[in-house]
């Protein structure tokens, strides 16, 4: 599966992005205007409040879906007796955040949306007609005033050899929103899935942001963009990059009130989601 990398500036990224995301659900940007070291600041910052008791302030709320969630927390949702090997922190710019890292998670949560907004208007522009005429409205405008745009910090420790076999980082799965922006994490480890059920790994670098479509923009375009299915692989025990690993991603949503298609809204969609895998 072709994964590109594109210059987010490039005359014809608009194209680009379009050919990447049709064929494997998943494309890398770069020169997005993001500073580099705004998202290793991040990372540098939300580590230390991970390596702390201060987490233990902000309990997560599973109705709002806001706050810290502890170690192991998650379940894998294909294999329920199994967890994700990572913690994690919900943050919207409504919610729940440590007052030390307020200032720069709501500037690197703007900057993001802003940048997803820029995206989706170029799949306003560059997707087939027969595809756009289902549309409800265009993608740009389904985002427009959105309360539910996630940005989920993630922690994962180094992995010690005792946990449980078949336990992954981040177990397969799909993403049920929109369209997702993931800030570069600091390690490797993510693998798209292709039709054959053959892993792939997804190369970047630390200026790169990784965007992936979900289950949401799938249905809005009848699978002519795909959902691919993903994950996080532990390094090996003794490998150089058994070390913590970090990533942010944003998870861009419609309003509720948004037509998916003519049967359902992007608010229940998302609530029958959570609640299918046992997220809510």
């Amino acid at each position: 599966m072709k994964v590109s990398r594109i210059d987010f500036k490039a005359a014809n990224a608009a194209e680009q992005f379009l050919n990447s995301i049709h064929e494997s659900g998943f494309a890398v940007i770069y020169n997005h205007g993001v500073k580099v070291d705004l998202i290793q600041q991040s990372y540098t910052d939300w580590q230390k409040f991970f390596r702390s008791k201060e987490k233990l302030n902000f309990p997560f709320n599973k109705q709002k879906q806001i706050g810290y969630a502890p170690f192991r927390s998650e379940n894998s949702i294909y294999q329920k007796e199994l967890k994700n090997l990572s913690e994690f922190f919900n943050y919207y710019p409504w919610g729940i955040v440590p007052e030390q890292l307020k200032e720069q998670t709501f500037e690197l949560h703007h900057m993001l949306e802003k940048i997803g907004e820029t995206l989706l208007s170029w799949l306003d522009a560059t997707l087939p007609t027969e595809v756009k005429q289902h549309f409800s409205m265009p993608l740009a405008n389904m985002i427009r005033n959105s309360k539910t745009h996630l940005l989920r910090i993630i922690y994962y420790p180094a992995i010690t050899g005792s946990e449980t076999f078949g336990e992954i980082r981040t177990s397969r799965h799909e993403d049920s929103n929109l369209i997702t922006l993931l800030a570069c994490p600091t390690q490797p480890g993510l693998q798209i899935e292709d039709n054959q059920g053959n892993w792939h790994d997804v190369a970047y670098t630390n200026e790169d942001i990784v965007i992936n479509i979900g289950a949401q923009l799938k249905l809005i375009t009848q699978g002519y963009l795909p959902s691919t299915m993903h994950r996080v692989i532990n390094p090996q025990t003794h490998s150089a990059n058994n070390v913590a690993r970090m990533s942010m991603p944003l998870f861009m949503h419609p309003r509720d009130e948004v037509m998916l298609d003519k049967k359902i809204t992007a608010g229940q969609f998302l609530h029958d989601f959570l609640v299918k895998n046992g997220i809510k």
